[in-house]
C-alpha cells in the first residue's frame, strides 16, 4: 500500500511539472496565440518586426506596481524604436485589472484570462514568480527573461542590434469623383512610402557618403531602391548602389564589414547566453566565432570568454 502511495505521487508530481510549460531558451523561437482582453489577437506574425517586451503582472504584486511608472517611461522612450509592451496579468478581476492599467498609463495591450497563476500564457511559459519580463526579437526569437529592474540594459543591445523599420502603410483607396480628375501618379505612394521619407532616406546616404562611411550610405540606398522602385528617389539610389557594385575595393570593404556584424550579433548572443547561466551554449557560441570569424575584432573577445570559462 505505501508504495502505490508514493507512485501515486511521483505520478501527481509529474504530472503537475508537465502542466507547467517553460519559456523558450536564448536563442530560441517563441511561439504564443493569445487574445487581449480587448478582442485582438497576438501571434509572432501580429508583432513581426518588432522588439517586443512580455510584461508579466498583477495589480496585488507590490514590487509589479512599483515598476509600473518604468515601464510607462520604457515604453514612451522606446516607441520609435518599434519596442512593443505586451502586458500579461495574473489578475483574477480582469475589469479591476483594466481600470488599474488604465490609471497607471500602460497604454499597451494586456492578456488576461481572469485564472491567476492558472494562466494560459504563464502556465505554457512557466511563470511562477512576477513580476517577470521576456524580451523577443523582430523574428520572435527570445533574447532576454528575467527580473523587469534588470532589462534596461538588455532591451539597448536589442534595440541597437535590431534597428526598426516600420512597414510600408496600405495604399491609400481613391476617392470617388464625378469627373475623373488627371494627376500625375505618384508612386512612392502606391509603394507605401512618403515622399519626405524617401527625400530623408537619400540626404541621409549622401551625408554619409559623404563622410566616409560607405557601408551605411550603401544600405541605405539599397533600402530606397528597393522600397520605392519606380519614384526619382529610387532611380538616384539604384545609381549609387550600381557604382558602389562595380568598386571592387568597396565590394571587399562591404563584405568585412557584413562579417564583423555577424560575429558581434554571435557574439551577442553568446554574452546573453552567458549572462543566463547557459555556459555550455555559450561556449558553442564562442567557438563558432573563433572558428569562422577568426579575422573579425569579436574574435578576440570570444578566446577571452573561452579561457574565462574553462
Amino acid at each position: 500500500m505505501r508504495r502505490t502511495l508514493m507512485a501515486l505521487g511521483v505520478v501527481a508530481l509529474l504530472a503537475g511539472r508537465l502542466a507547467w510549460g517553460a519559456a523558450p531558451e536564448i536563442g530560441e523561437k517563441a511561439t504564443f496565440n493569445y487574445k487581449t482582453v480587448d478582442g485582438k489577437m497576438i501571434t509572432p506574425e501580429s508583432v513581426s518586426g518588432h522588439i517586443v517586451i512580455f510584461d508579466f503582472w498583477a495589480t496585488w504584486c507590490g514590487p509589479c506596481m512599483k515598476f509600473a511608472p518604468h515601464m510607462v517611461k520604457l515604453s514612451q522612450e522606446y516607441a520609435e524604436n518599434g519596442v512593443l509592451i505586451i502586458g500579461v496579468s495574473l489578475d483574477s478581476d480582469v475589469q479591476q485589472m483594466k481600470e488599474v492599467a488604465k490609471k497607471s498609463g500602460f497604454t499597451w495591450p494586456q492578456i488576461c484570462d481572469g485564472k491567476g497563476w492558472d494562466s494560459a500564457f504563464s502556465r505554457a511559459w512557466g511563470v511562477r514568480g512576477i513580476p517577470k519580463c521576456a524580451i523577443i526579437g523582430p523574428d520572435a526569437t527570445m533574447l532576454w527573461m528575467g527580473h523587469p529592474g534588470q532589462m534596461d540594459k538588455a532591451l539597448k543591445d536589442a534595440v541597437a542590434k535590431y534597428p526598426y523599420t516600420p512597414k510600408p502603410k496600405e495604399p491609400e483607396k481613391p476617392k470617388e469623383v464625378e469627373k475623373p480628375v488627371v494627376t500625375a501618379p505618384v508612386v512612392a505612394k502606391t509603394a507605401g512610402v512618403s515622399s519626405a521619407l524617401l527625400d530623408a532616406k537619400i540626404s541621409a546616404a549622401d551625408k554619409d557618403k559623404a563622410a566616409g562611411k560607405n557601408v551605411e550610405a550603401y544600405d541605405t540606398y539599397k533600402w530606397v531602391a528597393a522600397r520605392a522602385p519606380g519614384t526619382p528617389q529610387a532611380e538616384k539610389a539604384q545609381k549609387a548602389v550600381s557604382a558602389y557594385d562595380a568598386d571592387p575595393a568597396f565590394v571587399t570593404a562591404y563584405k568585412k564589414a557584413a562579417r564583423d556584424k555577424e560575429a558581434a550579433a554571435t557574439l551577442w548572443l553568446a554574452k546573453s547566453l552567458e549572462q543566463s547561466g547557459k555556459e555550455d551554449q555559450a561556449k558553442s557560441h564562442y567557438a563558432k566565432i573563433v572558428s569562422e570569424f577568426a579575422d573579425t575584432p569579436s574574435a578576440a573577445a570570444a578566446k577571452e570568454a573561452i579561457k574565462r570559462l574553462k
